[in-house]
């Protein structure tokens, strides 16, 4: 490999970049929160859907799509698949190594 390869590309090569490396653009208030509400339901040892629900209710957490507090399982389907679709798209335009 070339040496002026890998100083040109070291500062890519940082654990916080490559934590990310994936991201077409950061996630937005909603998606943090959502994304830290499962991380924490998931560690709890909850994983079936309709449970997951009823706790990102009990949470207030919003919806970062529609913007709802009351969580269902096919809102929480809905929601996981257009997020996983706003974040492939912005993949497909901005990511890394895209």
């Amino acid at each position: 490999m070339k040496k002026e390869y890998v100083e040109l590309n070291a500062e890519s090569l940082h654990s916080s970049n490559l934590a990310h490396q994936s991201q077409g653009r950061d996630l937005d208030t909603n998606e943090k929160a959502l994304a830290k509400a499962l991380m924490s339901i998931f560690e709890n040892g909850v994983h079936d859907f309709k449970d997951v629900a009823a706790a990102l209710t009990s949470m207030k957490v919003i919806a970062p799509r529609s913007g709802l507090k009351d969580w269902t399982i096919d809102l929480l389907n809905e929601e996981l698949i257009e997020t996983n679709h706003q974040l492939d798209l912005a993949y497909k335009e901005n990511g890394f190594g895209a």
